[in-house]
């Protein structure tokens, strides 16, 4: 693959606009998706250390609070997003698919010194684990 070359000048006004938008992301109020992808990530970790094969999340609801100010736990102060959410994970094992139902579980997430949202506080909501025969997720 041939790349074309671009005049100094636009390479920087496109270095400016990327930095822009990635100290915009850091600042800004988490996305439908970067929501999903953390809870994927929480339980892709569960599957792995767990021993599953399969694992999938459902976000069946969330609401998002105004942001506010807090204390990281390196002393830092950081911009929190309090959210509420309702969520179903799935973990499959070789003989059986765990579903855990998660109801009003109140998360007040921050974003790490690489943009990454992180948990500052969870307050536990209603769960209801049930077990079923291995299957399609």
């Amino acid at each position: 693959m041939r790349f074309k070359q671009i005049p100094i000048k636009a390479a920087l006004l496109l270095t400016i606009c990327l930095t822009a938008c990635s100290l915009n992301k850091s600042e800004s109020s988490p996305s439908d998706f970067e929501i999903y992808q953390f809870f994927d990530k929480q339980l892709a970790q569960t599957a792995r250390s767990g021993g599953y094969v399969n694992y999938k999340v459902k976000i069946d609801r969330y609401q998002q609070a105004q942001p506010s100010e807090a204390t990281a736990p390196d002393g830092n102060t950081v911009t929190t997003y309090p959210i509420k959410v309702d969520r179903t994970e799935y973990l499959t094992g070789y003989h059986e698919t765990y579903v855990n139902t998660y109801k009003g579980d109140e998360y007040r997430l921050y974003r790490d010194d690489k943009g990454n949202l992180a948990v500052l506080s969870h307050t536990a909501g209603q769960t209801q684990t049930t077990q079923r025969p291995p299957g399609n997720l």
